[in-house]
């Protein structure tokens, strides 16, 4: 949820409200603000305000999934936790199929299930900036023909430095993940 106040009333803005109508939101800064980070949006570890677009999804009563790669040509592609209010539980067969120019990719641990083939053919992924923990990571029912999701470095979310050995990221303040 967004609230927008000014001096005469507030508004508020629930997150798909805000995502349809962001373009017509200005910010203005007061002079004493030198930094405002994604994270200035969004309190939250899941921070979905950063997402990657053109992906395709298909609608279900309580969750969707993510259908197609479909115009999105980010090499660093992030599903997010939601889309149009529901959760992200699923990534269907073949929606990555193919996909040379994806080198990162940034989910969380609302997908349960990668169904067979959905990342066959992505020999440039290297990198998966998991938000979720190692238990998460393993709860998820992963098809045949994804195993370039096994071969591919995997980052676990930490919005702190957790001072341990291992792969740990976070969001950095312009919003973009960094490994710790």
């Amino acid at each position: 949820m967004v609230k927008w106040h000014n001096n005469f009333s507030t508004h508020d803005f629930h997150d798909a409200e805000f995502q349809r109508h962001r373009n017509k939101f200005r910010l203005f800064m007061s002079e004493d603000m030198s930094d405002l980070g994604l994270a200035s949006f969004d309190k939250s570890e899941k921070n979905d305000t950063k997402m990657s677009r053109g992906l395709i999804y298909r609608k279900g009563e309580v969750s969707c999934t993510v259908e197609s790669v479909g115009t999105c040509g980010d090499s660093v592609v992030i599903i997010p936790s939601r889309h149009d209010g529901l959760l992200v539980t699923k990534i269907e067969s073949g929606a990555f199929v193919n996909c040379e120019f994806m080198i990162s990719l940034c989910f969380g641990s609302e997908i349960a299930v990668v169904d067979d083939m959905a990342f066959v053919f992505c020999d440039t992924l290297k990198r998966i900036y998991f938000r979720g923990s190692k238990d998460d990571w393993d709860k998820i029912s992963f098809g045949k023909g994804n195993d370039v999701l096994k071969e591919a470095t995997l980052y676990l979310f930490s919005e702190k430095n957790p001072g341990l050995q291992g792969n740990f990221w976070h969001w950095d303040k312009n919003g973009k993940a960094e490994v710790w």
